[in-house]
């Protein structure tokens, strides 16, 4: 009674129903699924002479986020491309200039790929193959 405006009611009942999801599915294992998508996807784009990969030096340090750039490749235009494809990732400097001035990539950005435990590995693989075709030159 004392509080201005309408609750956020749809916030409130999102955050219960996340919370639901990881009681129920166990933090360990959305953890364990995360990690094994995201090495699947450095060990792939590591195996690309093309691109250039920002990830943790121990894999098993790395997140569920994943940055890397194309040299000579505008970080936008391919976020353009995959949109265009239907994926979605992101490009810039993600709020974090200074970690990109430590990484020398504050010109250019990086490409950042996150998943989650709702990604699965067919969705890298194709992810994949859309950075190859895009690599190829095969762009709009």
């Amino acid at each position: 009674r004392l509080e201005a405006g309408t609750q956020n009611i749809p916030g409130i009942a999102g955050l219960a129903e996340g919370l639901h999801f990881v009681r129920s599915a166990g933090l360990s294992a959305i953890s364990g699924h995360e990690r094994r998508l995201i090495a699947l996807l450095r060990r792939e784009l590591l195996a690309l002479p093309e691109v250039r990969v920002f990830s943790a030096a121990n894999p098993a340090c790395q997140s569920s986020v994943l940055s890397f750039l194309i040299p000579g490749r505008d970080c936008e235009q391919a976020a353009g491309y995959f949109a265009s494809r239907q994926i979605a990732v992101r490009a810039g400097l993600h709020c974090a200039p200074l970690a990109h001035a430590t990484a020398g990539t504050l010109e250019t950005g990086t490409i950042r790929v996150s998943v989650s435990a709702f990604n699965t590995e067919e969705e890298i693989q194709r992810f994949l193959l859309v950075l190859k075709e895009f690599l190829r030159g095969n762009t709009w």
